[in-house]
């Protein structure tokens, strides 16, 4: 019997939790709050320090036959006792929610439920070797392989009619990527579960977090289609160019042009609009050799799309803006350098290009400096949260919540993480509910 983690680096993995504190719900007797990696959690009045719990963050969607074992959906009629009903929707996700007035920012439930849904008892199975793991599948005598928890990504919506179907692409096409030159974004990992990782002497940057679509524009090797007249060459011992530098970009997780299509023909996309395309033609003189500028894509597409529902940042309809908040140097030999933020204002203040608005750029002692440095990441995390949480964009002509910051520590290698507004959530869990996908969501379901 074992957890485990097929979605490494998944921000949506269940943890196996104790509880440390339980404070009081200030407008309900019967409800307390409890605490979980920084996030806020209400829970039963009956919970204790120490019981043991499983914690799934926010828009996490939870095994449906889990909730059905513990009778957890409204509709009773999913639930195991018909006559048994909980809060969960059929979809089983975690939603952002308010319970009387008070904000829950992720859901336990009772370890003992869970061990009753894998088969197990807390005398077989051993939880301190499992106590504080993240997960997302089992492996029990009972289930083999099965996933507990995941990002909820709704379900893609289709109307009837051919128009609706994507026509096989049977065009001829030419692989031009080059192993190790490039590099999609990593996933932004949450700051309260890491802000253990963060020291007074660390050089911090704290940036607006745009709500949009990821994009990545690489100026990068890539192989050359040979003519028949370097096959030949190449025959008879001929040393010729293989590689040349190009423009490769894609989406969140996508590469869009990582073929040559001949007869001049362009690849069939599913979705109505390559506005990652649309972003490169307009950028992609700007980036030089060896250059990978990743960005966010704000706005709407020029056939008047939401990028993000309301979230304009300033353009007007039909129009779009590209932010930058990182570029990387690809040699050669497929070695990457991180560019500073020093070093990435100035080369897009070179290009021409747009940043991100950064709101710090110094060591994380200038604004939190205590001796303790348990005390010094307590104070740092609400320093951040009552600073920069619960605002307005202000970028944005619409009236809208800003997304929050990322904080990006500068080290060898790309090391960030996103603190998200509870206001964001919740207008999030709202716009999930009724059915609407954003352009980047759009691709992945």
């Amino acid at each position: 019997m074992k957890l485990y983690t097929k979605n490494v680096g998944s921000n949506y993995l269940a943890k196996i939790v104790s509880i440390k504190e339980v404070q009081p719900h200030p407008n309900a007797d019967k409800l307390a709050l409890t605490f979980i990696d920084g996030n806020k959690v209400i829970v039963g009045k009956n919970t204790k320090v120490g019981d043991l719990y499983i914690f799934f963050p926010l828009e996490s969607t939870i095994n449906k036959d889990l909730i059905k074992s513990i009778n957890g959906f409204s509709d009773p009629i999913l639930n195991a006792d018909s006559k048994s009903k909980g809060f969960f929707t059929d979809k089983a996700r975690v939603r952002a929610v308010k319970l009387r007035g008070v904000p829950s920012e992720g859901y336990l439930m009772a370890i003992e439920s869970f061990l009753a849904w894998i088969g197990a008892s807390s005398e077989t199975f051993k939880l301190e070797s499992y106590l504080n793991k993240e997960f997302d599948s089992v492996d029990s005598n009972t289930m083999k392989e099965v996933l507990v928890c995941e990002k909820y990504r709704p379900p893609r919506q289709y109307s009837k009619g051919p128009a609706n179907t994507p026509k096989k692409d049977k065009t001829k096409r030419f692989d031009r990527m080059v192993e190790g030159q490039f590099h999609f974004h990593v996933d932004t990992a949450q700051l309260k579960k890491n802000i253990h990782t963060i020291n007074p002497d660390d050089l911090i940057t704290i940036s607006y977090k745009c709500h949009g679509s990821s994009i990545v524009i690489s100026n990068i090797l890539v192989k050359r289609k040979l003519t028949w007249k370097d096959k030949i060459a190449k025959l008879f011992g001929v040393k010729i160019q293989e590689l040349d530098y190009d423009v490769i970009y894609s989406s969140r997780n996508v590469i869009k042009n990582s073929y040559l299509y001949e007869e001049d023909k362009t690849p069939n996309h599913w979705y109505k609009e390559d506005i990652w395309g649309l972003a490169k033609d307009r950028i992609a003189d700007k980036i030089e050799k060896g250059i990978t500028i990743y960005g966010e894509i704000v706005g709407q597409t020029p056939q008047g799309s939401w990028i993000q529902k309301n979230y304009d940042y300033g353009c007007n309809p039909n129009e779009f803006e590209v932010y930058v908040y990182r570029i990387t140097n690809t040699n050669p030999d497929g070695k990457v350098t991180e560019f500073t933020t020093e070093q990435m204002v100035r080369y897009c203040d070179r290009k021409g290009l747009k940043t991100v608005p950064i709101y710090f750029y110094g060591r994380a002692k200038e604004l939190v400096n205590r001796v303790s440095i348990e005390d010094f990441r307590k104070d740092l995390l609400e320093y951040l949260t009552s600073k920069y949480m619960e605002l307005p964009c202000n970028m944005c002509k619409n009236n809208v919540p800003a997304e929050g910051i990322v904080v990006t520590v500068e080290k060898n290698e790309f090391t960030a993480f996103k603190l998200k507004s509870f206001a964001f959530y919740e207008q999030e869990t709202k716009l999930l509910d009724a059915g609407e996908v954003d352009t980047e969501t759009e691709q992945t379901i």
